[in-house]
Formats: C-alpha cells, structure tokens, sequence
C-alpha cells in the first residue's frame, strides 16, 4: 500500500505507544492510592460517606431471611472498613477497591436520582421539573435497577474479590440463618 493510507496507519501506531504510555501512568497513579500500610484518615473518610449512605438507607431494613441488597452493602462496609486495618496487604487493597466502588455506587444513584427530579441543570437554586398535566410525582432509581447498576459498575465483583482475599467476614450476621 502507498499513499494516504499508509501514512494513516504509521501515524496511527506512533500515537499508539505514547497513548498507552499515558493511560498506564495514569492507572499507575490512581493505583498509587493503594499502600502497603492501611489508608490515611482522610481517605478513609471520603471511602466512609459511601458506607454512611447505605448504612443510613438500611438502618430499619430487617437481617432476617432475605436481606435487601442495600443491607448487605452496608454489612459489609463496616467490615471492609474493618480490612482496612488487616495485616495482609491483599486484603486491604481488597477491601479498598470494594469501599471505592460502594462510594462510586453512591455517586451514580444520586447523580441519576437529581437528573430525574432537576434534569439537565447545575443550577443549585434549579425547581424540579413538573411534567405537563403532573403532579411532581418522580421516581427514584428502583432497588432492583440499583442492584443491576452495582452488578454493571463492579460492586459485586469487588466484593468477591474482596470475600476471596481472606477476609473473616460473613454473612451469618443473619439471625435466621442455618447454623451447620
């Protein structure tokens, strides 16, 4: 091949390399967060409004039976915050990289739940948006919706992963469940 084609194509590569060069020190950099001693108290903080959130939601939700999904998250925040604390460096990076995700989990409900009532608007004085011939009657991002979210994000394969690195946490907190 001769031509523009050609040129297209080295220029392509030769921006390839620099381009990863970019994304992996900046992966590199946001992966700096993760020491080998437990977190800052500042970062905990930021990870602890994500667990504050479902804690709150699942305050009066019952721990018998089944569970709703925002009281298994909110359990295992206080544990994972428990892992941040762990001797083994696996699990707190584990634990980490659950409480950041529950945290961004938060964010993308509220984020969904403010465009629904306030719509494309940054404005912090903004009324919400009444549909023609409604009451301003709006519905919130469903628990189920909400699951599937969590499940899409992340969330869930955190939590593995975070399960899996050897944590002692269980879900046996249930009063009603099977004792072996």
């Amino acid at each position: 091949m001769t031509g523009p084609r050609v040129g297209q194509k080295l220029i392509g590569k030769s921006i390839l390399l620099p381009l990863l060069l970019i994304l992996m020190s900046a992966a590199s950099a946001w992966a700096g967060d993760f020491r080998a001693e437990p977190p800052s108290s500042d970062h905990r903080a930021v990870l602890r409004a994500g667990c504050n959130h479902y804690e709150n939601r699942a305050r009066f939700l019952s721990r018998d039976g089944e569970i709703a999904f925002v009281t298994l998250i909110a359990e295992a925040c206080g544990a994972a915050e428990r892992s941040l604390e762990s001797g083994r460096v696996v699990e707190r990076e584990a634990a980490q990289m659950f409480l950041r995700r529950v945290l961004e989990l938060r964010d993308t409900i509220i984020e969904m739940n403010m465009h629904r009532v306030y719509g494309e608007t940054d404005n912090p004085f903004a009324k919400p948006k009444v549909r023609e011939g409604d009451a301003a009657e709006f519905t919130r991002v469903t628990d189920t919706g909400e699951f599937l979210i969590a499940h899409r994000m992340g969330v869930l394969v955190a939590y593995k992963a975070w399960l899996d690195s050897g944590t002692s946490f269980s879900i046996a907190f249930l009063s009603g469940a099977e004792q072996p």
